[in-house]
């Protein structure tokens, strides 16, 4: 047996004064693992920029970016479309844009001059119309006023990622889960503007 090798969960930056984590793959693992669950402090009037790593086997899918209702639903908000020229890989809907990177397989979600009833739980998802395959789950916290003094990025996610992992050389996914012990972060962050 091979030693198993879990891609690290990546980086942080600061994006617009949004404490932002993104992941960038190592293709020379034997196993790729993703968060599946991000969650934002923004300021009112704040762009967010949010990036999804997926497997490039769903290349040729549609994606959306969708808001959860109490219905245990998920309202499509923005999505990318296939045309009479072929896979459109962006779309703006709004104050929602979405591109598809097939080739890194990383859809990149941006919301524009956020409100405080923006807040609540987004996917960033395939989309096989009507259904949606969530890839990552989004928890967004708006606020209201001049200072933001800390900005957190936090979640489950983090601690136990739950991940579908391809064994190089292999035809069958593994599936398990990778308890990865860190702790909460937390940025502080000046006045807005």
């Amino acid at each position: 047996h091979s030693p198993l090798l879990i891609w690290p969960l990546g980086h942080m930056s600061l994006m617009g004064n949004v404490t932002h984590r993104t992941s960038q793959p190592d293709r020379t693992d034997q196993f790729l693992c993703f968060s599946e669950f991000q969650a934002y402090d923004v300021m009112e009037g704040q762009n967010l920029s949010i990036q999804c790593p997926y497997n490039t086997q769903y290349f040729k899918e549609k994606k959306a970016w969708c808001r959860s209702t109490v219905q245990n639903d998920c309202e499509v908000l923005v999505n990318t479309e296939h045309g009479v020229f072929g896979y459109q890989n962006k779309a703006q809907e709004g104050r929602a844009r979405i591109h598809d990177d097939t080739q890194k397989g990383i859809v990149t979600i941006t919301m524009e001059n956020l409100q405080v009833d923006d807040a609540g739980v987004y996917w960033c998802a395939r989309y096989r119309p009507p259904n949606l395959y969530r890839i990552i789950e989004v928890k967004l916290a708006v606020t209201k006023g001049e200072y933001l003094l800390v900005g957190k990025m936090w979640g489950v996610g983090f601690l136990f990622c739950k991940f579908q992992a391809i064994q190089k050389g292999g035809d069958s996914p593994v599936q398990g889960t990778l308890s990865d012990i860190k702790s909460i972060s937390e940025l502080e962050l000046g006045k807005n503007g």
